[in-house]
């Protein structure tokens, strides 16, 4: 993603920063049940992992055919314990 950091961030920073690079690209952001940030056209969901007492990014990239409601739980195609958090 052009040199967007994805991998141990805080959460909220990368959601930030994800979504002004999507909107830059006219790319719609999707928000999972949990908050966290997606999108369809890039087939991204941030996720989460525990490290000590702190929550940072775990970037997941999913296939074409997995794209649609990559950042839904319920929905989408992301197997179900690929959502829990990783310790």
């Amino acid at each position: 993603m052009e040199g967007l950091p994805l991998v141990g961030r805080v959460p909220s920073e990368l959601g930030d920063l994800f979504v002004r690079y999507a909107e830059s690209r006219g790319v719609q952001v999707q928000y999972s049940q949990e908050g966290y940030v997606g999108a369809e056209a890039f087939g991204f969901v941030m996720r989460t992992q525990q490290a000590d007492d702190a929550l940072l990014t775990r970037p997941v990239f999913v296939a074409r055919e997995w794209a649609d409601s990559v950042a839904d739980a319920q929905l989408g195609f992301v197997p179900q314990a690929e959502w829990m958090v990783r310790r």
